[in-house]
């Protein structure tokens, strides 16, 4: 996870939840898009896409397996492709 020179739109956009970004990337951009999220996506989307976690490090850290977390992972990247959709019809 992580390339160097994904945005968050990168990441939101891509099918692919291996695709992440770097922390230096982070911004108000990301800030924004994450308060369309609960607390639990946000950190997990934080721990996945920023800190380079993996699903099966997290699995100990949540208490959920690993499919369960992939699931709302992907649940999140819906919501905060819809909340980015929206910022940019406004």
């Amino acid at each position: 996870i992580g390339d160097g020179d994904s945005t968050l739109q990168d990441v939101i956009s891509s099918k692919d939840p291996s695709l992440g970004l770097e922390e230096e990337s982070l911004g108000e951009e990301l800030q924004k898009s994450l308060e369309a999220l609960t607390p639990f996506q946000k950190e997990l989307v934080i721990a996945l896409a920023v800190d380079d976690k993996s699903f099966d490090e997290l699995t100990e850290e949540f208490g959920l397996n690993a499919d369960v977390l992939e699931e709302h992972y992907a649940d999140a990247l819906v919501l905060l492709r819809n909340f980015m959709e929206t910022e940019h019809e406004a």
